[in-house]
C-alpha cells in the first residue's frame, strides 16, 4: 500500500510566515513609519526655523502731534524755526514714519515710492481739478490738482496763498519719487519720510469747515527689497490718516495706520543693460509725447 502524505497548502504571503516573521515584518513597517515622520518633523522644523529667519517687513503705527495753522505747514520741523521755516519742504516733508524689520535677518538695497491711491477724488470729472477756497485766520489760498501728461503725474498747485502779508503761489507735483534706504536689521527701524503732496492735502482737510470725507488722502507705499539670498521682493502698504483724531484750533492729535495691500511678492530687478535700455525707451516715450503736444497745438 502506498502512503500518502497531505500537506496544508497555505493561503497567502502572510500566512504561511511563521509567528517571528511577522513580528520581524511588523517592526520592519514600525521603523519606517518612524523615519518618515522623523523625516517630515525634521523637513517642518527647518521649513519653521527658515519662516522665522525671513524679513518681516512692515510700517509703525505713529502718533502725531502737530500744529496745522495753515495749508504749507509741515508736521515736523526744528524747534525754533521761523514761520515759513515751517513750511513742507519741496517733494518731501520732514513728517516721517517708520519702517520695521520684525524678522530674523537684515534686508538691503531698500526703495520705497508712493502714490496717491485716491487721486481721481480731487479732480473734477469735467475739467480735471477740484478748486477749494478756504478760510482759515484771515489767510486764504486756492487749491487745485491737475492732470499732466498720461505718464506725468499730476500737479498740485497752491495760489493766492496770504501768509504773513505775503501772497504766496506754489506747485508741487505728484509723481512716484524714489528714496532709498541701505539696509535695516533685524528688530531695527528706517524712518522714511512722507510725500509733501500727501501732508498738504491732509492740511487741506483739516482746515475745512465742513470736512467731505472723500477728500482724506490716501497713500499707497511701494517697498522694495533684497534678502540675504539677494532675493528682491516687493510690499505695498496703505497709509492713513484714522477716524480717531483731535483738530481743535490749529492743534492736530491723531496718528498713521497701515494696512497691507499687497503681501511680499518676488521680483525681478534690471540688471545695468536692461536698466539703459529701459531709461532709452523711457526718453523716447517722452520725446514722442513731447512731439505729439506740440503737433496738437499747431
Amino acid at each position: 500500500m502506498y502512503e500518502i502524505t497531505i500537506k496544508e497548502t497555505c493561503n497567502g504571503f502572510f500566512n504561511c510566515l511563521e509567528p517571528a516573521d511577522k513580528i520581524q515584518i511588523v517592526a520592519v513597517f514600525i521603523a519606517l513609519i518612524a523615519a518618515g515622520a522623523s523625516f517630515a518633523t525634521i523637513f517642518y522644523q527647518r521649513w519653521i526655523d527658515k519662516k522665522n529667519k525671513e524679513a518681516i517687513i512692515v510700517p509703525g503705527i505713529k502718533s502725531i502731534n502737530a500744529n496745522v495753522e495753515n495749508i504749507l505747514s509741515d508736521w515736523e520741523y526744528e524747534d525754533g524755526s521761523s514761520a515759513e521755516a515751517k513750511f513742507i519742504t519741496k517733494q518731501f516733508s520732514r513728517a516721517k514714519i517708520p519702517i520695521w524689520n520684525y524678522g530674523g535677518t537684515p534686508i538691503f538695497n531698500i526703495g520705497f515710492s508712493y502714490q496717491l491711491e485716491n487721486e481721481v477724488e480731487f479732480f473734477n470729472l469735467n475739467e480735471l481739478h477740484k478748486s477749494i477756497n478756504n478760510p482759515f485766520s484771515n489767510e486764504y489760498y486756492d487749491l487745485a490738482i491737475k492732470k499732466k501728461n498720461e505718464d506725468d503725474g499730476a500737479r498740485l498747485i497752491i495760489s493766492n496763498f496770504q501768509f504773513l502779508k505775503k501772497n504766496i503761489n506754489e506747485s508741487r507735483d505728484i509723481l512716484p519719487f524714489i528714496r532709498t534706504v541701505d539696509s535695516i536689521m533685524p528688530n531695527q527701524k528706517a524712518e522714511i519720510v512722507l510725500p509733501d503732496y500727501f501732508i498738504i492735502l491732509l492740511n487741506n482737510y483739516f482746515l475745512q469747515t465742513m470736512k467731505d470725507e472723500k477728500l482724506r488722502p490716501i497713500l499707497k507705499l511701494s517697498i522694495v527689497y533684497d534678502d540675504i539670498n539677494f532675493h528682491s521682493w516687493r510690499k505695498e502698504f496703505r497709509i492713513f490718516i484714522p477716524n480717531s483724531y483731535r483738530y481743535k484750533g490749529s492743534e492736530l492729535t491723531t496718528s498713521f495706520h497701515y494696512e497691507i495691500i499687497q503681501d511680499k511678492k518676488k521680483v525681478k530687478r534690471f540688471t545695468a543693460k536692461e536698466n539703459e535700455e529701459h531709461i532709452k525707451k523711457q526718453n523716447e516715450k517722452t520725446l514722442l509725447g513731447k512731439i505729439k503736444k506740440k503737433l496738437s497745438r499747431k
